[in-house]
């Protein structure tokens, strides 16, 4: 009988339900995940990725319990907000571009959005950019990418350049008012929501994100 209670906790499986921003390229989930996975064998990973919005309205509906996403609203009291990083926001066009960030309106800026996402997305890349321009929408980061490098116009984005592509993009810092555009790199989740799984989860990614910071 004593014994019986310890088995059937065991034996519960371990989910971590979490959702990530669409344009994140970094190598710092894929890391986690696999640190943790070897630290707890019987967990399960339910990973899903998503506009901002989407990723949002996620974790508000209780779909996901943890998400990685930019800050593009005032932090609230209801979630822990822990800022993972502050990369600077550069502009990515073609290599063989004559493409300078002063002539943004020249070119159609290039989004990662899905078609009930793009006003939203449209409506933050004004306010972010200062853009009045055009825009187009990808899928994803590599067909935005692609995209920037057969010359069809510009992609915002954020933290290190995606070694496959180095070579064929040009990364321009982008300024506004003079001063480096940066955003917030987030882990949102729920106060009430917090279990060990998602403290352990954190902690690997706040070690693996400041060890970025200090090589930087």
């Amino acid at each position: 009988l004593r014994r019986e209670p310890v088995r059937i906790s065991h034996s519960k499986k371990r989910v971590i339900r979490l959702g990530f921003l669409l344009s994140y390229r970094g190598s710092e989930l894929y890391e986690a995940i696999t640190r943790y996975a070897k630290m707890n064998p019987g967990v399960e990973f339910d990973i899903a990725s998503g506009s901002h919005e989407e990723i949002y309205e996620m974790l508000k509906s209780g779909k996901i319990d943890f998400a990685l996403s930019d800050q593009r609203r005032a932090f609230s009291d209801e979630y822990e907000n822990l800022v993972l990083s502050s990369p600077a926001v550069h502009i990515e066009c073609g290599a063989a571009s004559s493409f300078r960030a002063a002539t943004l309106a020249d070119k159609p800026c290039i989004l990662i959005a899905g078609v009930g996402q793009r006003d939203s997305e449209k409506s933050f890349y004004w306010e972010l950019l200062g853009f009045s321009g055009s825009f187009l929408f990808a899928d994803n980061a590599e067909e935005a990418r692609l995209m920037a490098a057969a010359g069809q116009g510009f992609f915002p984005a954020e933290g290190e350049p995606e070694p496959v592509a180095a070579s064929f993009l040009k990364r321009i810092p982008f300024f506004k008012d003079d001063r480096p555009v940066k955003r917030n790199f987030c882990a949102f989740w729920l106060k009430n929501n917090t279990s060990q799984v998602i403290t352990d989860f954190s902690a690997i990614l706040v070690d693996l994100f400041s060890k970025d910071v200090k090589s930087d």
